[in-house]
């Protein structure tokens, strides 16, 4: 009998390659979905329900009495909604803590979100 050597391809074992990763996947992603409830109370996965509360109507003060205050700095970024001459200014710092507020500007309601 003749022995044959069989050189195969580096890209020749690519599939079961493949099928390896998907299946390890497929696992992770099992276990993910099957401890997700379990660790739901612990904090590390989805955020309740109104966690971050909506602020409505927020009382508004003029630019120049705010930095006078130190509520808010020129270095500070600001979500800016203007209409009809009126203008007003969200500051990143609240959005991050509210996340969407429900105003209005000219008399037109208005949704702010982050």
């Amino acid at each position: 009998m003749l022995d044959r050597h069989i050189t195969l391809h580096p890209r020749a074992s690519l599939g079961s390659r493949c099928r390896w990763v998907g299946q390890l996947l497929l696992v992770l992603f099992v276990l993910a979905v099957f401890f997700a409830p379990l660790v739901a109370g612990y904090g590390f996965f989805p955020i309740g329900r109104d966690t971050f509360p909506v602020f409505d109507d927020p009382p508004m003060i003029g630019a120049a009495e705010a930095e006078g205050k130190g509520l808010i700095f020129p270095r500070d970024a600001v979500i800016g909604v203007s209409h009809g001459g009126e203008a007003k200014a969200y500051p990143i710092a609240v959005m991050g803590i509210h996340e969407l507020g429900n105003d209005s500007i000219g008399g037109i309601p208005i949704a702010v979100s982050w």
